[in-house]
């Protein structure tokens, strides 16, 4: 669950790497690249998602009854998480769509842009 949890930070990063958050009219030029760019932070979110669903499966399996008997000190802080998620405090999927919905939305100002070969001043 814990590795899961940190793949899904990592692909949140790399996703917020090739994430433009907005679409600039100074960027026209360059729209089929930011248009690239944000193919692959689509792509970062959605491995993240796959990631989120299996951290969510193995917290379950983490908070069964018959592991109760299991107190790791140093491995405490996974205790926590698994809780949260399973209380809802950890919901990594409603932020993942926030960043999907926000992508599709400049994605789409991209796509309305004119594609001009050259600034016009």
């Amino acid at each position: 669950m814990h590795l899961n949890l940190k793949m899904i930070e990592q692909y949140l990063f790399l996703g917020n790497k090739w994430n433009k958050r907005q679409a600039y009219f100074y960027n026209a030029p360059w729209k089929e690249q930011n248009l690239e760019s944000l193919e692959t932070a689509e792509n970062c979110y959605r491995t993240a998602l796959h990631y989120w669903t299996a951290a969510k499966e193995w917290a379950g399996k983490a908070r069964a009854r018959r592991f109760y008997f299991i107190n790791l000190p140093r491995v405490q802080f996974w205790e926590d998480e698994a809780l949260r998620i399973e209380n809802g405090g950890l919901d990594y999927e409603k932020i993942i769509n926030r960043e999907l919905a926000l992508l599709q939305k400049v994605r789409e100002r991209f796509q309305a842009m004119r594609n001009y070969s050259t600034p016009v001043f």
